[in-house]
This record gives C-alpha cells, structure tokens and sequence, in this order.
C-alpha cells in the first residue's frame, strides 16, 4: 500500500554545479541540511534541479547524496519521468532502490498523444513499484483534473498530484470535486497564481 502521509512544503531543490558543470556534492548536501533546519517536510529531485540534463550516473549520484544526507529526517520525491515508459519504470525502480520515499512523473511531451496512452503510462509505473507516485500537472505536460481523478481511483499508487497549470485555483477546485478525498494535491510553479 502506497504511503499516503505526505503533506507539507516539499520544496524542489536546486542543483550546483561549477564552473565545468560538474555538481558540487557538498553544496547539495548543505542545501538539504538548511532544507532541514528550515522545517520543510520533505525535498524535490526534479525539472529545477535541473535532473533532466544529468545522465544517469550523476542522477543516480544525486538521489544516494540526498536520501543520505536526510537521514529518514525528511521525505525525498525524486522525479523518475520519461518520454517512455520503459525508461520511466526504470527510473522509478531505480528510486526505490536508493531510497525515494516517492517518485513524481509528468506525461510524456507527445504532441497529439491519446488520453489512453498517458493513462497507460501512468498505470504501468505504478504497477512497476509500490512507492506512491505524484502526478505532475505543468504547462508542457498538462493533466486534465478529470485524467488526474480517473489515475487516482485507477491505481492506489496514484495518490498524490502537484498541480502548476495556471491558473492552479481553478484546476485544485476542479480536480477535489472529480477526485474527492483519494488524490492529495499540492503546488508548484513557484506559488505563481492567476
């Protein structure tokens, strides 16, 4: 059973690198310390720490420095999406394996892609592990409330969603009504409203 006890500020860390472009571990790890320090309820591996342009070594590297410097303290969500699915439940078998305590996923960026495929995508990663999954609602890879209450009562790992498509009050309302109780949501992009 998918954990269902996130709630809180998870904010997304934000990666360093120097000037070679070669992530500066030690300042990842302070970044995770002051995280701590400050109160948040859990930290953020995704498209602003830049987890897109690392490979999967310094990926891998990232997630291992992260869960190692929370000590359990706070929660680690590492983003595990992909354009395939393949690739994305390896992602997300991976994260498990290094100790996420969740994973987030957008849909694939495929223009005119069927609403099928991306509830396909979406059921064969949660089928892949038991790490509770959040749905990432962003302008490039917009979740209708409707897809994101239809995912939720479709797989338990489904429970979580990070709503950013603007303006985001109108997509929380709409997707409580269609999903109730059984999807936990929160924000993003940057606490932007409109």
């Amino acid at each position: 059973m998918a954990d269902r006890t996130f709630s809180g500020v998870f904010p997304i860390l934000q990666m360093p690198f120097d000037e070679a472009g070669q992530i500066l571990y030690e300042d990842l790890r302070a970044e995770v310390e002051y995280a701590v320090r400050g109160g948040v309820h859990g930290v953020g591996i995704a498209y602003g720490s830049e987890i897109d342009k690392l490979d999967d070594h310094e990926r891998d590297e990232v997630l291992s420095a992260v869960v190692d410097q929370a000590e359990g303290r706070i929660k680690v969500v590492m983003n595990t999406g992909a354009p395939s699915t393949v690739q994305a439940v390896h992602y997300t078998r991976v994260a498990k394996v290094l100790g996420a305590d969740a994973v987030m996923i957008a849909a694939p960026v495929v223009p005119g892609i069927a609403t099928s495929l991306v509830h396909q995508h979406f059921l064969e990663i949660a089928e892949s592990s038991d790490l509770p999954i959040f749905m990432q609602d962003m302008k490039s890879a917009s979740l209708s409330p409707a897809t994101m209450a239809e995912l939720s009562k479709a797989h338990e790992n489904l429970c979580y969603a990070k709503i950013e498509t603007l303006p985001t009050p109108n997509r929380f309302t709409e997707t409580r009504e269609l999903a109730g109780e059984g999807l936990s949501m929160f924000g993003g992009a940057n606490g932007v409203f409109s």
